[in-house]
C-alpha cells in the first residue's frame, strides 16, 4: 500500500507543532500574598466619598463669598493708602515750608495746618509731610472771583490770598488758580445771611477815578518812622515776608509813600487787618496793612505824605505796628531799596 506523500508531511507538521506547545507549557507559579502586594492585608481600601448635602454646599458657598469680599475689601484698602501716599512727600537737605510750597505748588499756610507744623517751623531730613488736597481752574472766558468763589463755595479773601491776585483783582483768560479744598466751606445760609449784612452794612462804592496821578519823584516816602521787627525776605520755617514791618505806637499817623489813586480800603482780606492799597504810576502799588482804622475810601486821590492810616494792631498781629509794601507790575520789591534816605 502506498501512502500519499502529502498526507506524510501534513502529519509530521502537526507532530513537530504538538512538541512545540508541550516545550511551551509551563504551570502558573502560587499567587502569596504578603510584601509588595497590592492586595497586602495591611492595605486599606478607601471608602467611597459621599456626595455633600444642600446644606454643606450653602455653607461653602457662604464661606467662598465672604472670602470674595475681604478679598476686595483688603484691594481697596490697598489702593486708598496708595493714594494717599500720593499726598506724602519727604523733606530732603535744603528743604523748607516755603520751598516745598512753591515746588508742589501749594500754599505755605496749607502744608503748616495739614501738618499742625509749630513754630518756627523747622523740618527735618527724612520728615514726612502731607500735602493738602487742592485742586486747580483754568480761567475761562467770563470767570470772575465772585463766579469761582459761588462755584467752588469758598471765601473770596481766601481765594485773593491763596493766588497773590493784585488789585484790582482782575482774572484773565487762562489763569491757573488754586481751589484748595483744605479751606472752611462757606454753607448757602451764611453766605445769604453775610451778603444781607454786607447790603446793610456796606456804603456805597464811589466811582473808581481811572487817571493815576505822576509821581513826584524816583524814590518813595516813608509811610512812618519805627524800628524795623521783620526786614524783607525768607523766614524761619519757610516763611516770606513781602514787604517790611515798622513797631509804631498805636495811633501813629501813617502818610501816603506817593501821589496815587486808592484802590482798596477796608479789611476784607484776612490777617491783614485794616488795610490800604495805593496805586502809583509806573505800576507801583504800596500797601499799608495792620491800621487802626483808615483815613481814606477807595476812589480817593492822595498826594505824596498825605495821612491815610493810623498805626494799629489789626489783623494777625499782637502788637502795633505797620506792614508796608511795594510792588511793582504786581510783584513784591524790597521796599529799603525804593525809599527816600531822608525825607
Amino acid at each position: 500500500m502506498r501512502l500519499n506523500p502529502q498526507i506524510i508531511v501534513i502529519n509530521i507538521c502537526f507532530c513537530i507543532i504538538l512538541v512545540v506547545l508541550i516545550g511551551c507549557y509551563q504551570n502558573l507559579a502560587p499567587v502569596e500574598i504578603g510584601k509588595g502586594s497590592i492586595y497586602s492585608s495591611k492595605t486599606k481600601v478607601p471608602k467611597p466619598t459621599k456626595k455633600p448635602s444642600i446644606t454643606q454646599m450653602h455653607e461653602r458657598n457662604v464661606a467662598d463669598t465672604q472670602n470674595i469680599l475681604k478679598f476686595k475689601n483688603v484691594l481697596k484698602s490697598i489702593k486708598k493708602r496708595a493714594s494717599n501716599n500720593r499726598n506724602i512727600v519727604k523733606v530732603n537737605k535744603g528743604d523748607t515750608v516755603y520751598k516745598i510750597a512753591r515746588r508742589y505748588q501749594v500754599s505755605v499756610r496749607s502744608i503748616i495746618k495739614e501738618n499742625s507744623l509749630k513754630t518756627p517751623f523747622k523740618l527735618y531730613v527724612g520728615q514726612l509731610l502731607k500735602l493738602p488736597n487742592e485742586k486747580f481752574h483754568i480761567v475761562k472766558e467770563g470767570d470772575t472771583l465772585y463766579s469761582l468763589t459761588r462755584s467752588y463755595e469758598i471765601n473770596l479773601n481766601a481765594l485773593v490770598r491763596m493766588n497773590n491776585i493784585p488789585p484790582p483783582y482782575q482774572l484773565h483768560v487762562g489763569d491757573r488758580l488754586r481751589i484748595p479744598t483744605v479751606l472752611a466751606r462757606i454753607s448757602r445760609s451764611h453766605q445769604i445771611k453775610q451778603s444781607k449784612v454786607v447790603q446793610t452794612q456796606r456804603k456805597p462804592e464811589k466811582s473808581v477815578i481811572k487817571v493815576v496821578p505822576t509821581r513826584t519823584g524816583r524814590t518813595f516816602l516813608w509811610a512812618a518812622r519805627g524800628p524795623i521787627i521783620s526786614d524783607f525776605g525768607s523766614k524761619a520755617g519757610g516763611l516770606h515776608n513781602d514787604g517790611i514791618n515798622l513797631a509804631l505806637a498805636t495811633g501813629t499817623p501813617v502818610r501816603a509813600s506817593e501821589n496815587g489813586l486808592v484802590v482798596y480800603s477796608g479789611n476784607e482780606l484776612p490777617g491783614y487787618g485794616n488795610l490800604l492799597l495805593i496805586r502809583h504810576t509806573g505800576g507801583w502799588i504800596s500797601a499799608y496793612a495792620h491800621n487802626q482804622s483808615l483815613t481814606v475810601e477807595r476812589g480817593d486821590l492822595v498826594s505824596r505824605g498825605d495821612i491815610v492810616a493810623y498805626a494799629g494792631s489789626t489783623g494777625n498781629v499782637s502788637s502795633p505796628q505797620l506792614h508796608f509794601e511795594l510792588r511793582l507790575n504786581g510783584k513784591p520789591v524790597n521796599p529799603i531799596t525804593y525809599l527816600a534816605q531822608q525825607e
